[in-house]
């Protein structure tokens, strides 16, 4: 939880006792209005990469290298080499980065000059945020499963984090396209160095020993999945423990209406 990039939910204990989240608690309790899920979900498809590289939003809060922590909210940009989200050795990539963005925002200048803003809204921006559409919703159903729990970092190891992972169909472009990355996304958190052309034998051999820690939501249609998944998984809670059991560390969904 406290370590992981992106995609961090908020513990629902936290919200019940502070005051500046207690709103956000409220607004959920309208997530029966599919309106209401609607437009917070176009929000997090359209400008969610945006906020994530401007603001590190849904990172964990020890998520950054080194232990060390955000002084200020500049400090949480993607953009500037003196981030502490970045090393010291990663400064230069860093600088060269922002220099590819100016070229970039400089040639949309000068396509909007000469073909019109319509044009080079309809040339690049549209496809943008389609492309962006499809990075936020791979990478939030790869992570993100109402049976798929989280840990705390006392009780978080490597093993528990690789399978906090879920393998969807993605159909003809997942497997042809993109090598099946989505359909066998497991074994790439356990094996990050297979090559993907081994994933789906690998798969096969380790789902028996994996038993129902394995996740497979290759049956549910996956536009479908990104609108059900939104809605339920929105805060996590303490597993529930018998009296005389120690704490699990396990976090799971919660839900906040019965």
């Amino acid at each position: 939880m406290t370590k992981d990039v992106v995609f961090v939910p908020k513990i629902l204990e936290d919200i019940r006792t502070d005051d500046k989240t207690r709103l956000e608690l409220l607004l959920d309790l309208a997530e029966d209005s599919p309106l209401v899920t609607l437009a917070r979900l176009t929000r997090h498809q359209l400008i969610g990469w945006q906020l994530y590289l401007f603001f590190n939003v849904t990172a964990g809060k020890d998520s950054l290298p080194n232990g060390r922590k955000l002084a200020t909210k500049a400090d949480m940009t993607h953009f500037t080499i003196s981030s502490r989200l970045f090393l010291p050795s990663q400064q230069f990539y860093i600088l060269l980065s922002d220099v590819g963005i100016l070229f970039t925002l400089l040639a949309l200048y000068f396509v909007a000059k000469h073909n019109g803003l319509t044009t080079m809204m309809l040339l690049y921006f549209a496809p943008y945020l389609w492309v962006h559409h499809w990075i936020v919703a791979i990478t939030y159903l790869h992570h993100t499963h109402p049976d798929v729990p989280h840990y705390t970092a006392a009780t978080w190891t490597f093993t528990q984090g690789a399978l906090g992972t879920i393998d969807r169909s993605f159909g003809f472009i997942g497997r042809h396209f993109f090598h099946e990355i989505i359909d066998y996304h497991l074994i790439h958190h356990l094996f990050p160095k297979i090559p993907f052309y081994h994933a789906e034998e690998a798969t096969k051999a380790v789902m028996p020993l994996l038993g129902s820690t394995y996740v497979d939501a290759k049956q549910d249609s996956f536009l479908w999945s990104l609108y059900t998944t939104f809605r339920s998984c929105r805060f996590v809670t303490a597993e529930p423990q018998s009296k005389d059991s120690a704490a699990s560390g396990k976090l799971v969904w919660a839900t906040l209406v019965k």
